[in-house]
């Protein structure tokens, strides 16, 4: 096992030349056997757990063929993946018996995920995540990465001041499928798939342990969610992303900024009906204050995009990131089926724990 940086024929150009942070590479390219590998992790798990704690680990050349031997990574890393993903955005997809694994997401490919922390929208939320590249994309489909602590040094002393007030999210869950959900089975805008569930006690008593308020009415959810937009861990300040949900000013700002990938009619009529999202309101407090205006929208994307490093994707590769230290967006996709990458949600936290000072 070989630990080194990206190399430059490794991270894409998209971003530039400069390098937001530089994750940690293990390349295993002149381990063939599958076995050996899994004994090098063992003998060094100790160390590789230290480095997931601080960074992005990406494991190089490992190759696990099946889900069995990818999610057997993580058992022998004693990184706990879990079956939870609720009450989900993503419209997923299953992908493995164990339930552990599955689709990244089955958004539009005309659709950039913008810059995110997984499930930030909820106070019960992964403190790990992982990516398995099972199919490598021949063109576009990237998933950059971001440094949240590096995110809060650029910040303009105003825009510091916002973030460190909590916001919230009223969302509301349907009873029937829409257009954002497409072929998903986990996840996205129908309650009963968001919370995993048709048993509405279990998801009143699921919003009790997350501090979610929600009520019912013709058999839709209404929910309200207090969150903190900045975690405080080991003297450090890590902004928690959740770009996605800050409405249209935000995608019109990836159009300027990436215009040969999003200037177009089909990425304009994302935006003309708000298909980037389930139905969410994001405001700064209970009387639905704007978060941000357009120009510090266009400022904070900024910074987020400063701070970024977007690796190439390589069949076999996994990713193991720190959910609160990093947060990962996904450009638009050429052609769905040449990208396959899976997702896994570990280790998950309840982030109420961190109080910023």
């Amino acid at each position: 096992m070989n630990k080194r940086s990206l190399k430059k024929s490794e991270v894409s150009e998209i971003f530039g030349l400069n390098r937001g942070f530089e994750p940690i590479v293990l390349d295993f390219k002149n381990i063939s056997n599958y076995d050996e590998k899994s004994k090098i992790i063992i003998n060094n798990k100790n160390k590789i757990k230290l480095m997931t704690d601080n960074n992005v680990v990406i494991l190089k050349n490992i190759n696990p063929i099946t889900f069995e031997k990818y999610e057997n990574i993580f058992d022998i890393l004693e990184i706990k993946l879990s079956t939870e993903y609720r009450p989900g955005i993503a419209p997923r997809k299953l992908k493995s018996n164990s339930g552990k694994s599955f689709s990244s997401t089955e958004a539009t490919k005309e659709l950039c995920i913008l810059p995110h922390n997984e499930m930030a929208y909820s106070n019960y939320r992964p403190s790990i995540i992982s990516f398995w590249c099972r199919k490598k994309p021949k063109k576009f489909g990237e998933t950059p990465l971001f440094s949240c602590s590096r995110i809060y040094d650029l910040l303009s002393p105003k825009l510091k001041n916002k973030l460190s007030k909590p916001v919230f999210f009223n969302r509301l869950f349907t009873n029937i499928k829409t257009k954002w959900d497409r072929n998903s089975n986990i996840g996205g805008s129908m309650w009963k798939n968001s919370f995993g569930t048709k048993n509405k006690n279990k998801i009143e008593k699921y919003c009790k342990k997350i501090g979610m308020n929600y009520h019912w009415d013709n058999d839709k959810l209404f929910t309200k969610i207090k969150i903190q937009q900045i975690i405080f861990k080991n003297n450090k300040k890590y902004v928690q992303l959740q770009t996605p949900l800050l409405g249209k000013d935000v995608y019109f700002f990836m159009k300027n900024k990436f215009s040969s990938r999003f200037n177009n009619r089909k990425f304009d009529k994302i935006i003309e009906l708000e298909n980037y999202s389930p139905p969410i309101k994001y405001s700064l407090n209970k009387k639905n204050t704007e978060l941000f205006s357009k120009n510090e929208i266009n400022e904070f994307m900024n910074c987020i995009f400063k701070t970024g490093i977007v690796p190439k994707w390589e069949k076999g590769d996994i990713w193991i990131i720190n959910n609160i230290k990093f947060a990962h967006s996904r450009m638009n996709v050429d052609i769905p089926e040449e990208r396959e990458i899976i997702a896994s949600l570990g280790e998950f936290i309840d982030v109420r724990i961190y109080n910023s000072p």
